[in-house]
């Protein structure tokens, strides 16, 4: 028997391998996140790294062999922040940023060319001394907006 379009749709979403990490730091921790990638038996599709703390002029540094790289960057002088991510270079993916506040936010959609799906991943890097609570009713608020 024929599973249901969408029985296949979440099937689908399952398998995908998607990791986030909050790498605290490239400059520190890529080495080590290279070698945790490749010593690991997972084809990881979507790879999502929060607190990147690098500049603009860094961001070519950073690759892996086989993804494409979308990156968003705090645009204050100040340290810390930013999200990287990764995805298989046969993969249709948008990134997009999203403004909250002085945050990072970005969306990342998935396109499933087979079904004409898609899947919605929100990377967040919310800034320390951002209030939590004003920081989430916005991002709700936006979130909503994006539904309609």
């Amino acid at each position: 028997m024929l599973k249901s379009t969408i029985e296949n749709d979440i099937v689908n979403r399952m398998n995908e391998k998607i990791i986030h990490v909050n790498i605290r730091s490239m400059r520190k921790n890529w080495d080590s996140l290279k070698n945790t990638i490749s010593n690991t038996d997972i084809n990881w599709e979507i790879i999502i790294l929060t607190e990147i703390n690098i500049k603009q002029e860094e961001i070519e540094i950073y690759n892996l062999e086989g993804y494409k790289k979308d990156t968003l960057i705090r645009k204050s002088t100040k340290r810390g922040g930013g999200i990287m991510v990764f995805s298989r270079e046969n993969l249709q993916v948008k990134c997009k940023e999203i403004i909250v506040d002085e945050n990072n936010v970005l969306e990342i959609e998935i396109q499933h060319s087979e079904n004409k799906t898609s899947t919605r991943i929100i990377a967040v890097y919310r800034k320390p001394d951002a209030s939590r609570k004003e920081f989430i009713r916005n991002l709700k608020n936006i979130l909503k907006k994006g539904k309609k």
